[in-house]
């Protein structure tokens, strides 16, 4: 069984910092990015996460795994 609620919640990485590290150089080759932890979708602002990816990585594939319980707001994001 997963415990990832088991031990207190952190914070969530910042968007800036996610931004500044896809743009650095040694990013220019990625080809994955993984959008994960808990549920991404109750993330307020995933949508940011997702358009940084695709503006700084545009040849990468963009995961965002999620348990499908936010079936609404999974519909729009897609």
């Amino acid at each position: 069984m997963c415990g990832i609620w088991a031990e207190p919640r952190k914070r969530i990485f910042p968007l800036d910092l996610f931004s500044r590290i896809l743009q650095d150089s040694s990013m220019k080759s990625l080809r994955h990015v993984a959008l994960t932890g808990g549920e991404p979708f109750l993330l307020p602002n995933l949508e940011d996460y997702y358009a940084a990816a695709r503006a700084h990585a545009p040849q990468a594939y963009i995961n965002i795994s999620t348990n499908g319980s936010l079936t609404e707001r999974t519909m729009r994001f897609l």
